[in-house]
């Protein structure tokens, strides 16, 4: 049962986009300001959260992100940054700070916020090639982000790299186009943490795959089988899965990035219905 559990766990990391977020591959190192929402307060929070985009889009700010709204789990919201560089998200804050008018309308906006939301974590974290594979370059289509945030044991991070390794080398004869990148935390949470977000253009590819978990067991093999369930059972201290959907009236991305979808992302205002004709709907 364990084994089979971690199949389908694995199985998963299929798509994962951390990497989409990017938007020419994967980003060297990615910020995620994750919000814990008041209850009752997730609509007051997006208008506020609107009103941050608007704020730089004045300022032409030259740097984006891409707002993450929570379906499942504890009511959160993710804001998630790509910087090629920690020197690269120093000259950003330098730039913010160098900014007076930037500043006291974030300052505002920040005041708005503390009334809906309970806390906020920035964490940041590094793009780990070797425990990755194939990273798809974009995130066109993409709405929904489950979200995996993955607890190694402190000195066991070696072992999480064999259980890559080996998954690896099973989907190189079960499934030679899947995609995955992983990203380990440097700052910001307890570590070793390693968040993995898998992209889904519907809530149709929630569905189970069991002809996928028979490819992996059948390219796994018994002794592989094995070693990577005594792998996982050894090394790792938990995995939280959460549900996640694309939110393009919090994010705050550049016109080149946002021209690939223009409508969902800058989607028009629908046209006022004239009183008159509105009175008229429904009159026989």
């Amino acid at each position: 049962m364990r084994l089979r559990a971690l199949v389908l766990l694995l199985s998963f990391l299929l798509a994962v986009a951390a990497p989409a977020l990017a938007q020419s591959g994967p980003a060297p190192l990615m910020q995620i300001i994750r919000e814990e929402v008041k209850v009752g307060k997730g609509a007051a929070h997006e208008k506020i959260e609107a009103g941050w985009p608007r704020a730089f889009a004045k300022a032409k700010w030259p740097y984006s992100y891409v707002a993450l709204d929570s379906v499942t789990g504890p009511r959160e919201a993710w804001f998630v940054a790509r910087w090629s560089s920690f020197a690269d998200y120093e000259k950003s804050m330098a730039e913010e700070s160098a900014n007076a008018v930037l500043q006291a309308e974030l300052q505002a906006l920040s005041t708005q916020d503390g009334e809906a939301i309970n806390s906020s974590r920035n964490i940041l974290a590094q793009y780990r090639p070797g425990l990755s594979h194939n990273p798809r370059p974009g995130m066109a289509g993409v709405r929904f982000m489950r979200v995996y945030t993955i607890r190694i044991r402190p000195g066991r991070e070696q072992e999480f790299a064999e259980i890559v390794t080996l998954y690896k080398d099973a989907l190189g004869k079960s499934d030679p186009d899947a995609h995955w990148g992983t990203y380990q935390v440097v700052t910001g949470m307890p570590g070793p943490t390693y968040i993995a977000f898998v992209s889904m253009k519907s809530l149709a590819e929630m569905g189970p795959n069991p002809e996928m978990e028979r490819k992996m067991m059948e390219a796994l093999g018994e002794e592989s089988a094995k070693k990577l369930a005594r792998l996982s059972s050894d090394s790792t201290i938990s995995t939280e899965i959460n549900l996640f959907a694309v939110s393009p009236k919090m994010s705050y991305v550049t016109t080149e990035f946002a021209a690939v979808e223009p409508d969902f992302w800058h989607p028009k205002p629908k046209p006022a219905v004239a009183k008159k004709e509105a009175a008229k709907i429904g009159t026989p």
